[in-house]
């Protein structure tokens, strides 16, 4: 039996052969891979967010996010511009990451263009769909509810 690993983009990565394995799905284990840097943010402290996004390899979507909090949205979106052109490996974030930022810019379609990629993608992080707070903008919103209800993620 191999173990798993998860790289910052919170793909899965088997330790013994380092090629992708699926990614679990399990929301104890999604939460579990998000940087502490995420709760100083929720918390409003962008001083110590930035130094954990930095100090866990989360500096791209963490200086978006934080960005965005500090209303430079126009910066964020030009960031997110050149992002969305770049190969998965160049840009260091995942699908899932990308739908957070355009979501943070203000950016509600490109947000659900890129949860529909993360769930394409079986990135593990979208069983946090339902519970994270970053997505709270869009969770009443009827496009965002036919996401779910067309994937097969829409709760009872």
């Amino acid at each position: 039996m191999t173990s798993n690993q998860f790289d910052c983009n919170g793909k899965s990565v088997s330790a013994a052969d380092g090629h992708g394995s699926p990614p679990a799905t399990s929301i104890f284990t999604a939460i579990r891979r998000l940087p502490p840097g995420w709760a100083y943010f929720a918390k409003g402290d962008l001083g110590r967010a930035a130094e954990e996004f930095e100090r866990s390899n989360q500096g791209r979507v963490g200086e978006i996010a934080l960005l965005c909090a500090r209303g430079e949205t126009d910066r964020a979106r030009a960031i997110l511009a050149g992002l969305e052109n770049e190969e998965p490996e160049l840009r260091r974030m995942s699908e899932y990451g990308m739908a957070r930022s355009f979501l943070a810019a203000g950016d509600r379609p490109r947000a659900l263009a890129w949860l529909a990629r993360a769930h394409e993608a079986r990135d593990g992080v979208m069983a946090l769909v339902h519970v994270d707070p970053f997505l709270d903008p869009i969770r009443s919103d009827p496009p965002f509810a036919e996401f779910l209800r067309t994937r097969g993620l829409a709760l009872p």
